[in-house]
């Protein structure tokens, strides 16, 4: 009897999860990102709208392998129709990443939505390699889910 309460307890909590669904692009960086050329570069690409830029400063310990504290600085740049895309560079000291998509829980992303929106995330791509002398052309894949 216990097992079978587990296990219907595990599937309906396996069920209840919302999938993500969109389209994204990411890196691992070996350099720190400069951070006011992304703003500037990404407020130029013609199409992206208005931008909302926000910084998230988080602090936490690494337990394994043992770092200590851990500080990371999380900066964000909303663009897009209704800001629905984001580009995201992360750093915590040791590993750096971008992120460039648009990406949401639920309701799927409509198929002509995320095939519109694919050509601008490559111009700001493009855009901000070339300006800002971020090496983005190794993550050439898209990711669709």
């Amino acid at each position: 009897m216990k097992k079978c309460i587990f296990i219907a307890i595990a599937v309906l909590s396996i069920s209840a999860c919302d999938r993500i669904s969109g389209v994204r692009t990411e890196a691992k960086l070996t350099e720190k990102a400069d951070v006011q050329c992304i703003d500037r570069t990404l407020r130029r690409v013609e199409g992206v709208g208005e931008v909302l830029h926000h910084t998230d400063r988080n602090e936490s310990y690494g337990i394994l392998p043992h770092r200590g504290k851990v500080v990371s600085i999380i900066d964000q740049w909303a663009y897009g129709e209704n800001q629905n895309a984001a580009v995201q560079v992360a750093d915590d000291g040791v590993e750096r990443s971008y992120f460039n998509g648009m990406q949401k829980m639920g309701q799927p992303w409509p198929a002509a939505q995320l095939d519109a929106f694919v050509p601008l995330m490559s111009v700001v791509n493009n855009a901000i390699e070339k300006n800002c002398g971020i090496p983005l052309r190794m993550i050439g894949r898209i990711t669709r889910n």
